[in-house]
């Protein structure tokens, strides 16, 4: 290769590694005035300076030889190479179809034929675009100035885009803003290097401080590695909020030395206590039993829970009448995992994660063997979430005898709830499920239910809640009413996730375990239930199956994870802190008592809040209370190591490590390599997928 063309690659490679460095120190700027009030003061912005951004700059300082390699096929295609017009046209089909496919997975997407043309389609427009748009930004080198001006602007735009719209959904999109906003930054770099008015050979020797730079940064990485694990929050705090550090920070994970953090974690008996059967302290014999669940329903946004505004004059009549648990969790917060969990009182996420559970009997099957009716009245919308890990759920209807499985408003379902009633024999007991989709997004005001003055959004989510509460409402009346049994049935208030509006810079729901997400309302009225009480054990939507068990006298199955509430619904044991696990593919928590562990799993990270004093979870406690803050990382540990055990029926009775791993407990890494040598062929090709 001419000296000349080593020396502009040179300069080149230089430019584009301080465009990065310069970038990667303006996000530590812009995360510290925009997200400081996370952080636990202002030495932690100093350790992302001192320890973050040397590991991202040494892992990006390499890749700009790649950004100067595409950067010379444009140059080349710009001048009608058609090696080079082909592969960026190759490139930019790929990329095309990965991103489509990736941002295709929602329910509008759900028939293949219409996947397939989008992704298709989209694919072809990139192929077709993709030379174009390579070709006239190589010809802007001409004009370095004007290159400047719109690497710039573009690197704002997708730098921003990433961090703010939508986070922690859609990743195939937050993967193509990164790379937009890496390549538009070389492109910065690469327009100050065409524009450099020094002479070549004395530029290209400039590089040369660069090239040292990002070698001291790579020495220094394993030790800015092994301090940065030591900072709990700063690893949280960036996964969560800063684009181009947050990945470094997930980087270090994947190169951390050493094995598991040592914590000792308690027996497995530990995270199962809760699970136990306990003497009966209702008698719900011969009673029906009403479960109205309703979607995407955070708990405050009920009267109920403190709400100003009257959004559930139903449910808030039922709280009257029964009692109201104050600290309740679901545990996922996506419908499909959610209500199955509460129909079998286990886990499923995990389970079904695994390869397991998907054996489960339910709450209407168990109720079923005792001589019970069951009719459920709910959406298709129930199993639109990796519908391929429910078959046997959807087939079986949830073990339902009779099910009514479309979209309705309430009055229609109060039509097909009295239609069925009217018909089913009522010598038997009936357990009937109702479940509301109404708070689901898209959000939709209706004109009964005006709501204004907090937004267009949360003001028609409003709407859509009273508009299921008066479903709510309307089913009570119905059964309270038509069923012609002496008996009052018991009735059970929930929901299956709560909704997000950016209170940890999200929307929706599926992506986290703070409370916006998890926290769920849990109403409960029927005989022997204390009136008007309020409980603030923590408890979970998975206890209700044991729970309405234990009070109808019907032996609790051996598998159910849920614990039965009897004595909390009598006014007995009030002071039980209670216990709450919860999980995404990113997140874990453990809630009990007043504290909440809130686990990043990429970040390899906990902290600990207490929502009564913090309810928008800002302030970390861990460093305050660290006794406290490890009793729960291990609890959650223990519970992780369980998932699994006594299921195994329907799929492979993995190792721990791998039972953990699948999970995403990157601590778990080590262990899980250890596994890759196993004698098991079977081991060794999961633990190389994991």
């Amino acid at each position: 290769m001419p000296r000349a063309r080593r020396e502009s690659i040179a300069l080149e490679c230089a430019a584009v590694a301080v465009a990065w460095l310069a970038l990667l120190f303006v996000e530590n700027v812009v995360v510290g005035l925009v997200w400081g009030r996370d952080f636990s003061a202002a030495w932690e912005l100093t350790q992302v300076r001192r320890l973050v951004v040397p590991i991202a700059f040494a892992a990006l300082a390499p890749v700009s030889l790649v950004a100067v390699g595409w950067w010379r096929v444009a140059h080349l295609a710009s001048r009608g190479a058609w090696l080079s017009v082909a592969a960026i046209r190759v490139l930019g089909g790929v990329a095309g179809a990965a991103f489509a496919t990736g941002v295709s997975t929602g329910r509008h997407f759900a028939n293949p034929l219409v996947r397939s043309a989008f992704v298709l389609g989209f694919a072809v427009a990139c192929t077709l675009l993709a030379s174009w748009v390579a070709v006239r930004i190589a010809k802007l080198a001409r004009r370095p100035g004007w290159l400047a001006l719109l690497a710039g602007i573009v690197a704002a735009d997708a730098w921003a885009a990433d961090a703010f719209v939508l986070p922690r959904l859609y990743p195939a999109f937050h993967v193509a803003m990164v790379i937009l906003t890496l390549s538009a930054t070389a492109l910065l770099g690469l327009a100050m290097a065409a524009g450099s008015t020094t002479g070549r050979t004395a530029a290209a020797a400039m590089a040369t401080p660069v090239l040292l730079l990002a070698l001291a940064a790579m020495a220094w990485t394993p030790a800015a590695t092994r301090r940065l694990d030591r900072f709990d929050n700063v690893r949280l705090t960036l996964v969560e909020r800063a684009p181009l550090l947050g990945r470094a920070v997930q980087l270090e994970l994947l190169s951390r030395r050493g094995a598991d953090d040592g914590a000792t974690a308690p027996d497995s008996s530990a995270a199962s206590a809760e699970a136990t059967d306990a003497a009966r302290a209702l008698d719900w014999s011969g009673h029906d039993v009403v479960l109205l669940s309703i979607d995407a329903l955070r708990a405050d946004h009920v009267g109920a829970y403190g709400y100003d505004r009257p959004t559930t004059p139903s449910i808030d009549a039922l709280a009257a009448e029964g009692t109201v648990f104050d600290a309740a969790y679901c545990p996922t917060p996506h419908t499909s995992y959610s209500v199955t969990s509460m129909m079998t009182g286990k886990y499923l996420r995990p389970l079904l994660a695994l390869g397991l559970g998907e054996d489960s009997d339910t709450w209407a099957q168990d109720l079923r063997l005792y001589g019970w009716r069951t009719a459920a009245f709910y959406p298709p919308a129930v199993f639109y979430i990796d519908e391929d890990r429910f078959p046997r759920f959807e087939q079986d209807r949830l073990g339902f005898e009779y099910a009514k499985v479309e979209f309705a408003d309430p009055a229609l379902r109060e039509q097909q709830v009295a239609s069925y009633l009217q018909d089913a024999p009522r010598d038997k007991s009936l357990f009937l499920w109702v479940h509301f989709f109404e708070p689901h997004e898209p959000y939709v005001a209706h004109p009964e239910h005006p709501f204004a003055g907090k937004g267009a959004d949360v003001d028609a989510y409003d709407s859509e809640v009273a508009t299921a509460d008066e479903g709510v409402g309307r089913i009570v009346r119905l059964v309270r009413e038509q069923r012609g049994r002496p008996r009052e049935p018991v009735v059970i208030v929930t929901a299956d996730h709560g909704e997000e509006f950016g209170e940890h810079g999200g929307r929706y729901h599926g992506t986290t375990v703070y409370e916006e997400q998890v926290r769920v309302p849990f109403v409960v009225v029927g005989p022997g239930v204390k009136r008007g009480a309020h409980v603030g054990s923590v408890v979970q939507t998975i206890d209700l199956l044991p729970t309405t068990l234990s009070a109808l006298g019907i032996p609790r199955p051996p598998r159910v994870r849920g614990r039965d509430l009897g004595k909390q619904l009598a006014g007995q044991g009030t002071d039980d802190p209670g216990f709450a696990f919860a999980e995404t593919d990113g997140y874990a928590l453990v809630a009990s008592g007043a504290d909440r562990l809130v686990c990043e799993r990429r970040a390899a990270a906990c902290a600990l809040y207490r929502p009564a004093d913090d309810p928008g979870e800002r302030h970390n406690r861990a460093t305050e209370d660290p006794s406290r803050f490890e009793a729960l990382r291990d609890k959650l540990h223990a519970i992780e190591r369980d998932q699994g055990r006594y299921e195994t029926a329907g799929g492979a009775a993995w190792p721990e490590a791998l039972r953990r791993g699948i999970m995403g407990d990157v601590d778990a890494a080590i262990d899980v390599a250890s596994l890759l040598d196993d004698a098991d062929v079977s081991i060794r090709r999961k633990a190389a997928q994991v």
